[in-house]
């Protein structure tokens, strides 16, 4: 026997309770995403931030009216519109226009802001003269030059979406057309004028709240992909850049001021003025050039208190200039560092190397140590050291144990020997001691003994 059990819920708790709250849950996760991954790409990340949040408020706001006693319903209702229009809303267009490199000035932007409350202020005042008369007083309606209807309180929201949202999007998508069509400034409009076209139909349609929600992630969905393209190219044009620049100075050769200004003007320019960005960018390059003067043999510990030096200093930097003046002096003075270490201290740190060997072989010591030593990077003493020398680091300390080897087995035991010049197993030194001499240390002592 099987028993089929189904669900009946309501369309009403549908469209204003469950996919309010979805919706609101989807807008969360990209304010999350936005925050983590975004913020240092971002242009204008805290209007977004502010549109997200609102929008999050006005869906959640919608199931909350949906459950409220009738007296509180409108209420609400004047809350929810007077936080996305008045305040949402112009947030959006804010950071739409600042994601396609327009200038947005600070009149413009008391403009918008000042439009959203009238907007909002209008429709509340409408819709309250019309219904419930929470707000203004009796005999109001009869002061105003036209009948008060719940049609023109919409009405009223769908003409400011048209004036403050859609056209001026609409507008920057033109301009982005004639221009570079750039596909990070084109999905953000996109997404943008989806919600305006959605919310606005939606309003004009009461029955249509799906569509209201259908925007909703039309909007997020294009602004994650935008953000996740814009991540990449920042990420790979700025590499490439750092790279072209890390071969400049490391080629051995001075490299030219101009030279570098090009790099680092292009470096500056992927970051699309974003100061934060540009930080970013530059500690990454200054990491580089550390590394590229520790590789050539510069000192240590003078290169690595150098980097906390400018790593402080770039993060007290308030402007692009301070920044830019940071890492165009550390790019010359690496630059310069690099050309100029002598080629008589590969010399001495290879001499220095093999002195050091002859007198520590018996212990437990390996390139890692040899180069602390010397305060150099690893990379770097193999490479000068095999440059001078024609061996290897490991291929020295070896010769030099076998040969020390070679002195013992005529006094002592093989096992004696082995631990005597440095093997930890008197197996793995036979083993070498083969491979090195053509014969085992057992062979080696019957034909050196003295007859």
């Amino acid at each position: 026997m099987s028993t089929n059990i189904m669900i009946d819920i309501p369309i009403d708790t549908i469209l204003f309770v469950l996919l309010p709250i979805l919706s609101a849950q989807l807008i969360l996760v990209v304010l999350v995403y936005f925050s983590l991954v975004s913020r240092r790409v971002l242009s204008g990340y805290g209007f977004h931030v502010c549109y997200l949040v609102c929008y999050v408020i006005y869906l959640l706001g919608k199931a909350l009216q949906n459950f409220a006693e009738a007296d509180s319903q409108l209420g609400i209702l004047f809350f929810r519109v007077l936080v996305l229009f008045a305040l949402g809303i112009p947030s959006m267009v804010i950071a739409t226009a600042l994601q396609t490199g327009t200038h947005v000035t600070r009149r413009y932007q008391v403009l918008l802001y000042s439009l959203g409350l009238l907007a909002s202020g209008g429709y509340i005042v409408i819709m309250d003269a019309t219904t419930g008369q929470l707000l203004v007083p009796d005999g109001f309606s009869a002061l105003l030059p036209f009948t008060p209807s719940v049609k023109l309180a919409e009405w009223s929201l769908t003409f400011y979406l048209l004036l403050a949202l859609i056209a001026p999007c609409c507008y920057l998508l033109y301009q982005q057309l004639q221009g570079r069509r750039s596909p990070v400034a084109l999905s953000f409009l996109a997404g943008s004028i989806s919600f305006g076209v959605f919310h606005a139909t939606t309003t004009l349609f009461q029955q249509a709240y799906w569509l209201l929600y259908l925007g909703a992630i039309v909007t997020v969905c294009c602004w994650c992909w935008a953000v996740y393209q814009d991540i990449r190219y920042i990420k790979g044009r700025a590499e490439l850049l750092q790279e072209e620049l890390q071969l400049l100075i490391g080629s051995g050769k001075s490299a030219s001021k101009q030279e570098i200004d090009i790099l680092l003007g292009l470096l500056e320019a992927s970051t699309r003025g974003n100061l934060a960005l540009y930080k970013l960018k530059v500690r990454e390059t200054i990491d580089r050039l550390t590394g590229l003067g520790i590789e050539a043999g510069g000192n240590l510990d003078n290169l690595l208190a150098r980097n906390v030096e400018r790593n402080q200093a770039l993060e007290n930097s308030g402007d692009l200039l301070a920044v830019r003046a940071i890492v165009t002096d550390e790019a010359l003075a690496f630059s310069k560092l690099i050309t100029q270490l002598p080629k008589e201290q590969e010399h001495s740190i290879a001499a220095r190397a093999q002195a050091f060997i002859n007198q520590h072989y018996r212990d437990e010591i390996d390139v890692a140590r040899i180069a602390q030593e010397f305060n150099v990077s690893p990379s770097y003493l193999m490479r000068v050291f095999k440059k001078n020398t024609g061996q290897t680091l490991n291929q020295y300390l070896v010769s030099t144990r076998i040969n020390q080897a070679k002195k013992l087995l005529l006094l002592q035991s093989v096992t004696a020997t082995a631990f005597d010049v440095g093997f930890n197993s008197a197996n793995y030194f036979s083993t070498v001691f083969k491979k090195e001499t053509g014969q085992a240390p057992v062979d080696f002592q019957k034909n050196h003994q003295s007859p």
